[in-house]
C-alpha cells in the first residue's frame, strides 16, 4: 500500500511538472520587422569600451504591457545585463547586494560570441516582489516578456528559448 502510495505522488509530481512545461509556447516573431537600435529604444544603454563589451540596459514598461492589470505597479522595469564572462554573471546572480526592486525584472546572460547569441551555461533572472505577486496570481504574462526578449532585443541572434524559459520558471518556482 505504502509503494502505491508513493507510486502515484510520483506519478502526480511528474504531471504537473510537464504540464508547467507543456505551457510554454513556442516563440514566433513576426518576420518583417527589423531590428531595433537598443542604444535608442532602451531608458537606459551603457556598454564598456573593451574587446568583449559588458552591457547593460533598461526599460520601463506599463505594467499592460506584460498582460497586468492589477495596478500592483505603475511601471515594471526590465534591467538586462550581459557578459562574456560567464563568473561575472554568476557573480551578479549570487550576490545579494543586487537585488531587483519590487516592480522590477533583472535578466543576467552570457554572450558567447561577437554576434552577441546567449550562452547556454549562464542564463538568470532575479524578480522584485510585486512582480512575483503579479506571477502568482496569474495577471502577468509571462509569454510576453519572452517575446520581447526574443523578437526586439534579440532578434536575429541566437536566443536558446527553452533555457531561457527554464531559468524564468525557476526565478519564479511556477
Amino acid at each position: 500500500m505504502k509503494k502505491t502510495y508513493i507510486l502515484l505522488l510520483t506519478l502526480l509530481s511528474f504531471g504537473l511538472h510537464a504540464q508547467t512545461y507543456g505551457e510554454l509556447v513556442t516563440i514566433k516573431c513576426d518576420t518583417t520587422a527589423s531590428k531595433i537600435d537598443l542604444k535608442k529604444y532602451m531608458d537606459t544603454y551603457f556598454e564598456e569600451e573593451y574587446v568583449n563589451p559588458d552591457r547593460e540596459m533598461t526599460k520601463a514598461f506599463d505594467p499592460v504591457f506584460f498582460g497586468d492589470k492589477s495596478k500592483r505597479m505603475n511601471k515594471i522595469i526590465l534591467s538586462i545585463f550581459c557578459s562574456t564572462r560567464g563568473e561575472l554573471i554568476s557573480g551578479r546572480f549570487r550576490n545579494e547586494q543586487i537585488q531587483p526592486k519590487d516592480n522590477e525584472i533583472i535578466f543576467l546572460f552570457e554572450i558567447e560570441n561577437d554576434r552577441n547569441d546567449i550562452s547556454t551555461h549562464k542564463i538568470y533572472f532575479k524578480v522584485g516582489s510585486k512582480v512575483q505577486e503579479s506571477i502568482h496570481s496569474k495577471s502577468f504574462d509571462y509569454n510576453k516578456l519572452l517575446v520581447f526578449l526574443k523578437c526586439t532585443v534579440f532578434k536575429n541572434d541566437y536566443f536558446p528559448e527553452d533555457l531561457v524559459k527554464t531559468a524564468y520558471i525557476r526565478a519564479n518556482k511556477l
